[in-house]
């Protein structure tokens, strides 16, 4: 029984293990009702001269710019100088989760590689659809967050007056100055769930441009039509300061990535596997573990 008791204890510890990298605000991503929780931070790759690692920026407003190795970028999976890498090209099997400088406009077509394989525990890429039930459908608006441009969307159940500390969000101000917040205001609304998503700009080969302009954020849905010659192109999730929409373009545009899980409440989990009460009996000098209607050894052998 004790193995059963640990096999449980296990499946709640990595349950709750995998939201460690999630953000606490609850998004509802379509019609039937499915809910997702995102990363703390965009997706991250960095490398040592040897190894690739893969995570979360520490912070929802943190990303790497025009700073190496963002400008290193040499393609298949390399790079000239050591770093992290933030913006990504189209996920392909040719494209080593999007980390190339090649500007050919069918190098990236295949089929997609969801960068939440990296990480594992339900992470993954939003669809399209499913990207403009949250930029477009949530509450949101331009900000400024901790002196950083970007969206602020704001999770299920959002009202004017549930907003926390007392503070202030307009949406769609097509702005960066009405929404502003410090580092500790962000953190209350954090807190209670809102969600940042940084103009972290976009790179083309080893340029980036429009940092602190623009934001670009992948989804998994790959696209054929007029605005990329119908070339194979992808939907991103996209904003300026006057406003957010669900946009399409070539694959070897370096954009953003924010992952999401599915939602799941980890209450519940606890609570079923502390039911059945378990109980201990002594027969024959043999000890047995009653678990409802079932008996086991301590070896956790079912008695039948």
């Amino acid at each position: 029984m004790k193995k059963i008791f640990l096999l449980l204890a296990a499946i709640v510890s990595l349950n709750l293990m995998a939201t460690g990298g999630a953000l606490p605000g609850i998004f509802t991503i379509n019609a039937d009702g499915d809910k997702v929780q995102f990363s703390r931070g965009n997706l991250q790759a960095t490398y040592d001269g040897g190894n690739w690692t893969w995570g979360f920026a520490e912070k929802q407003w943190d990303y790497i710019g025009d700073a190496a190795a963002n400008t290193a970028v040499n393609g298949n999976g390399t790079v000239s100088a050591n770093g992290t890498v933030d913006l990504f090209c189209w996920s392909t099997t040719a494209s080593y989760y999007g980390i190339h400088n090649n500007t050919g406009i069918t190098f990236y077509a295949g089929d997609f590689v969801d960068w939440g394989e990296l990480i594992g525990d339900g992470w993954r890429t939003l669809t399209k659809d499913e990207w403009e039930r949250v930029v477009v459908g949530h509450p949101h608006g331009q900000a400024t967050v901790n002196g950083i441009h970007g969206l602020v969307v704001m999770p299920d159940g959002w009202t004017h007056s549930s907003t926390p500390g007392g503070l202030y969000f307009e949406q769609i101000p097509k702005n960066w100055t009405t929404n502003q917040y410090t580092a500790a205001e962000w953190e209350i609304l954090e807190e209670y769930g809102a969600l940042f998503l940084p103009a972290a700009g976009v790179r083309e080969g080893s340029k980036v441009g429009g940092i602190g302009f623009s934001g670009g954020y992948w989804s998994a849905t790959s696209y054929n039509g007029p605005e990329t010659n119908y070339y194979p192109g992808a939907y991103y999730a996209g904003f300026l300061q006057d406003g957010s929409d669900i946009e399409e373009d070539y694959l070897y545009y370096a954009s953003s990535v924010r992952l999401a899980r599915p939602y799941e409440d980890h209450e519940a989990i606890e609570n079923v596997v502390a039911e059945p009460a378990t109980t201990k009996r002594i027969e024959d000098g043999q000890i047995f573990i009653l678990r409802g209607d079932k008996t086991y050894t301590l070896t956790g052998a079912e008695v039948k």
